[in-house]
């Protein structure tokens, strides 16, 4: 999953002189726990900084003038320029100041044809009431190709068109959730696993067919895998080498199966898996261990998208121990 940030969520937040709204902040340091990325639409980032340009601009103005009533009353100040105070918030440096992955996404050729083609025919989200339907449109068709990419994500924008029921079985065709406030993405994050377990998950079910083959029932829903303590290792490529963790399998709210795992991978395939430490409600084990050589193709990108990672080289960032 990964976070999309319309501009009128950003421009309805205070941003002090090189400081993150606090809203924001929060957003982003809970972004980085859970391995999810934040991604700026370049149409928000363009907008975002006219927007401030122009009120950096103002700022100046007030200022300078503030300096020049003082100097008509003799009243003494420092030498102060105006310009060199008034600074232009960086957006992307502040968001990657929390340590959150961030994205700045372009519109590609078919975005704006198909945006040309809406807006035109005031086809959803557009409306005839707004003048800058194009670049809403722009925004949304971005944030649906993340969504499709990423396999769900979350746009948060105040404007009514990116709510309108018109396009709610769109956005929930690619996993596009909605929310309306900065608050409201918070809420979601937060209810994600952190992204190594994630990743574990994801690992667990791709060997599911092995593991159920050995006699060990594994349900098709990862949301029941409860995995602790994941470590994972690299190859020479930056590349996920060998997973660790302690897995527990839960069904009706009852342990039914816990092990600690190592899975081994070779150039993006699982070669081999080992469980220790098995207990089981409904199994016996010889020495409560097992061995399975396997071979099962890895998708990294697909394993980096479920841990929220922007790329396969963001591995790097949760594994325990190098090789």
């Amino acid at each position: 999953m990964k976070i999309v940030l319309n501009s009128d969520i950003l421009l309805s937040l205070k941003f002090a002189q090189g400081v993150l709204a606090e809203e924001l902040s929060e957003l982003c340091t809970l972004c980085h726990e859970r391995g999810v990325a934040i991604v700026l639409p370049e149409t928000t980032l363009l907008e975002f900084e006219r927007r401030h340009a122009e009120f950096a601009e103002k700022e100046v103005s007030n200022l300078a003038q503030a300096l020049l009533l003082l100097d008509r009353f003799s009243i003494a100040h420092d030498a102060v320029d105006p310009q060199d105070v008034v600074k232009e918030p960086n957006l992307v440096a502040l968001l990657e100041g929390t340590g959150a992955i961030v994205e700045v996404v372009s519109p590609g050729f078919e975005d704006f044809r198909e945006a040309h083609r809406r807006a035109c025919k005031h086809l959803p989200p557009t409306t005839e009431k707004k003048s800058d339907e194009m670049r809403d449109v722009v925004i949304w068709l971005v944030a649906l190709g993340i969504a499709q990419q990423s396999k769900g994500a979350v746009l948060i924008a105040r404007d009514g068109v990116f709510h309108d029921a018109r396009v709610d079985e769109e956005a929930e065709a690619v996993g596009l959730i909605r929310v309306g406030a900065v608050e409201d993405a918070i809420d979601r994050v937060r209810g994600l696993k952190p992204a190594p377990e994630r990743l574990a998950a994801l690992l667990v079910s791709s060997i599911r067919d092995d593991v159920i083959a050995a006699g060990i029932h594994v349900p098709d829903h990862p949301d029941r895998y409860h995995v602790s303590n994941p470590v994972f290792t690299l190859d020479d490529e930056g590349l996920l080498a060998r997973a660790e963790f302690r897995l527990e399998i839960e069904e009706a709210g009852v342990k039914e199966f816990r092990a600690d795992l190592i899975i081994a991978v070779r150039e993006g395939t699982i070669v081999g898996v080992s469980l220790t430490e098995i207990e089981s409600a409904a199994l016996v084990f010889p020495s409560n261990a097992l061995s399975l050589t396997t071979n099962r193709t890895l998708d990294l990108e697909a394993a980096a998208t479920a841990a929220g990672l922007s790329d396969v080289a963001g591995f790097g960032g949760l594994h325990g121990s190098d090789h």
